[in-house]
């Protein structure tokens, strides 16, 4: 008799996703987001919210707040009580509390390096170290390396 496979595939696979859409959460990498239960991950985070995607090393850490998209080691991490963010590239959107509507392309962009959080909201920061250590700044776009560095 032979013994049939898809039964159990099946059922696996609407238990793992029944998970993300409980929660609507995808992270991929060690320290992602904040549960082995929300994706595929060497490690968990400690990270709460909904509707993110991590996708990199400690992308999501710590972070807090929904309809997120972090890509890239350590973006987003760290980030508190956020709100329909984009992090692409190294540490972008690092330590940021209260922010919403934030677009940050580019390693270091809109990163608060200096211990203050970002609390500004609609900024766009495309370049590396783009609206670096941006701490209340809000309406803000800056395209190019270092473009608004340091504003406060």
């Amino acid at each position: 008799m032979k013994k049939s496979l898809v039964s159990p595939i099946l059922f696996t696979l609407l238990f793992l996703f029944s998970f993300l859409s409980a929660y609507s959460q995808v992270a991929i990498g060690s320290y992602t987001g904040s549960s082995l239960y929300y994706a595929i991950k060497g490690a968990s985070g400690s990270g709460s919210g909904s509707e993110w995607i991590n996708i990199g090393y400690g992308t999501g850490y710590y972070g807090s707040g929904s309809s997120f998209i972090n890509v890239g080691s350590h973006a987003g991490e760290y980030a508190a009580n956020m709100l329909h963010n984009t992090h692409i590239g190294y540490g972008a959107g690092y330590k940021g509390s209260s922010a919403h509507y934030n677009v940050a392309v580019g390693s270091y962009a809109l990163y608060s390096g200096t211990g203050t959080y970002l609390s500004g909201d609609s900024n766009t920061a495309v370049g590396y170290q783009s609206s670096y250590d941006v701490t209340t700044g809000y309406n803000n776009t800056s395209v190019g390396m270092r473009t608004l560095y340091n504003l406060t």
